[in-house]
């Protein structure tokens, strides 16, 4: 659409241009007649304008399309665009993997989507780049609806977890949600108030494929192995900062290498030392302890794999603990 033509010539336009000054100058008086030809101007310039205004809008969306256009055709000479799937795959496992905070959704895995199609075409349909969740407080209502999506997009890819917790509504339906996705533990830390650790006891014979749990409290608290009875891939454990109640015995810890704990009586290195597969234990015993091991009743025992021992009283515990070596 073009602007309609204005009712002026240059030099028409410049002479009534000159009238117009000497008027607001008041080098003349303004007549009746210069009222209706001014009035007559402004309804014209004001068509002019809004003509004007209409083709810019016009114009505007054009060179919008254009861009868009341009920047599409661009982006296919991209060189990243010459790289393979499985290239991308793993430039962004590696950009994922340990996001500060998962909730964050301008931080990790949540921006890679938002560049192109093809990089959200990636982000959305491969669980592998939503595997690692780190979870941290402070957490609000709208914590839930992220998890929850990340969850749906990790699909059924084993999960590596990070969770802390607060004493707070909102942490405690947080920790719910991270027990709920138990049979897709690979790795899991977690540090949360006593009465939360107190709900591993429900993932029991729910966790095959839980490789490593770290696991601590700012509070005293109990921690039943009873969760560890059935966890047939189990390797590493740290329950550093809680009291072991009572080890299980069972073949499910028969790959087990790694355990840190804290133990309430001595003579529970009886239960630690039936794993055979450790190559390093960890301990450290409680302030109450219930005395020095009985030697006439209990043996020495024999670790053909223990490789590191470390102990808050190291002369008690070698009296009954025997490295290869030694």
């Amino acid at each position: 659409m073009l602007a309609s033509k204005s009712l002026y010539t240059p030099a028409n336009e410049f002479e009534h241009e000159h009238l117009i000054t000497l008027l607001l100058r008041k080098k003349r008086p303004l007549l009746d007649a210069d009222t209706a030809r001014i009035e007559e101007d402004i309804s014209t310039l004001e068509l002019e304008i809004s003509s004007l205004e209409r083709q810019m809008i016009m114009l505007m969306r054009k060179k919008d399309q254009l861009e868009h256009s341009l920047s599409r055709r661009k982006a296919l000479l991209s060189p990243i665009r010459r790289l393979p799937s499985d290239v991308l795959l793993e430039i962004f496992s590696w950009a994922v993997h340990r996001p500060k905070n998962s909730l964050d959704v301008t931080t990790g895995v949540w921006p890679l989507g938002q560049v192109c199609g093809c990089w959200r075409d990636i982000v959305s349909t491969l669980p592998v780049l939503w595997s690692v969740v780190i979870l941290q407080p402070p957490y609000t209502h709208h914590s839930v609806d992220i998890l929850s999506h990340h969850f749906r997009r990790s699909a059924q890819f084993p999960l590596w977890i990070a969770i802390r917790t607060e004493g707070h509504v909102i942490d405690r339906r947080i920790f719910d949600m991270v027990l709920q996705k138990s049979a897709l533990w690979k790795m899991v830390d977690m540090c949360a108030r006593s009465k939360d650790l107190e709900k591993l006891a429900s993932v029991s014979g729910n966790i095959p494929l839980l490789e490593e749990l770290y696991v601590s409290t700012a509070d005293t608290a109990d921690f039943s192995t009873d969760a560890l009875s059935s966890a047939p891939s189990l390797r590493r454990v740290n329950v550093e900062s809680l009291e072991i109640s009572q080890m299980p015995l069972n073949a499910s810890l028969s790959i087990l290498t790694h355990f840190s704990g804290t133990l309430h009586h001595l003579a529970d290195i009886r239960y630690i030392t039936q794993v055979q597969t450790l190559v390093e234990i960890s301990i450290l015993f409680f302030d109450d302890w219930d005395g020095p091991l009985d030697s006439s009743n209990l043996l020495p025992v024999r670790m053909e794999q223990l490789q590191s021992l470390t102990v808050n009283d190291m002369g008690m515990t070698l009296t009954f603990i025997r490295f290869k070596n030694f």
